[in-house]
C-alpha cells in the first residue's frame, strides 16, 4: 500500500477552524434565508474529526505493535540459533517446525499491522488534504463577499431578494464547491471501509501455533551436548 505525502506535518496551529471567516461569510450571506451556507461551514468544521485518535492509532499500529512484534521474533530467532549449537535429534526437530510456525506468524502480524498503520496515515492525510482544500474555499468565499461588499451599490434589478447578484453567486460557488469536495471524501471513507475490513481479515486470518508439541518434549528423543564452560 502507498502512503500519502506527509500532511501530518501541518501543524495544530494551521488546522485552527478560522472562526472569524466563518462569522463574516454568514454575516453577509444572511439576507439569503437558507441554511445551506451554515451547513456547508459546519461540514468544513467536522471533517477533521478526531484526529488526534488516529494518530494515537496509527502510532499504536505502526510503532508500539510492530515494535514488540519484531523485539518477540527476535528473541525467538535468538532462542533457536542458541538452542541449535547444543540441542539435536528428533524432538529438536519438532521444536524447529513449531518455531518456523511462530516466526511465520510474528511476521504475518508485523505485515498486517503495518498494513493497518499505512491505512490509517492515509486516512488522516486525506482528512488533512480535504480540510485543508476546504478551509481554502472559505477564504476565497469571504473575499469575493468582501469584494461584493466594496463594489458600487447594485442597481434595484441586480437584487434578489434584496441580496445582490455578486454575493448570490459568492455564495453558490462556495455551497457547490464544498458538496464537490465531501462528495470526494464520502468515496475515500468507503475505499478507507473496505481497505480496512481487509486488514481486519488479515489479522483475524494469522495462523496463531498452539503450545508447544509434545514431540518437542519428549526426552527420549532428546540429543543434549553440554555448553562448554565460560
Amino acid at each position: 500500500m502507498t502512503t500519502t505525502a506527509p500532511l501530518t506535518a501541518i501543524s495544530d496551529h494551521a488546522l485552527e477552524f478560522p472562526q472569524g471567516e466563518a462569522d463574516y461569510i454568514l454575516e453577509q450571506t444572511a439576507g439569503i434565508g437558507d441554511n445551506a451556507v451554515h451547513e456547508a461551514i459546519e461540514s468544513i468544521r467536522g471533517i477533521l474529526g478526531n484526529r488526534a485518535a488516529i494518530l494515537q492509532a496509527e502510532e499504536a499500529w505502526g510503532v508500539n505493535a510492530k515494535r514488540e512484534i519484531a523485539a518477540a521474533a527476535s528473541l525467538v530467532s535468538a532462542c533457536r540459533s542458541d538452542l541449535a549449537a547444543f540441542w539435536q535429534g528428533g524432538a529438536a526437530d519438532s521444536f524447529n517446525i513449531y518455531i518456523d510456525h511462530v516466526e511465520a506468524t510474528c511476521s504475518a502480524a508485523e505485515a498486517a499491522f503495518g498494513e493497518i498503520a499505512s491505512l490509517l496515515q492515509e486516512m488522516e492525510s486525506k482528512m488533512v488534504e480535504v480540510y485543508v482544500q476546504a478551509l481554502d474555499f472559505m477564504a476565497a468565499c469571504a473575499a469575493n463577499l468582501a469584494e461584493a461588499a466594496g463594489g458600487v451599490l447594485a442597481a434595484a434589478e441586480d437584487l434578489l431578494f434584496g441580496v445582490s447578484q455578486a454575493v448570490l453567486g459568492a455564495a453558490a460557488r462556495f455551497i457547490e464547491d464544498v458538496n464537490q469536495l465531501l462528495t470526494g471524501l464520502l468515496s475515500a471513507a468507503a475505499a478507507f471501509d473496505q481497505q480496512g475490513r481487509s486488514a481486519r481479515s488479515a489479522v483475524i486470518d494469522i495462523d496463531v501455533p498452539q503450545t508447544v508439541p509434545r514431540s518437542a518434549t519428549d526426552t527420549a528423543g532428546w540429543n543434549v551436548r553440554e555448553r562448554p564452560a565460560q
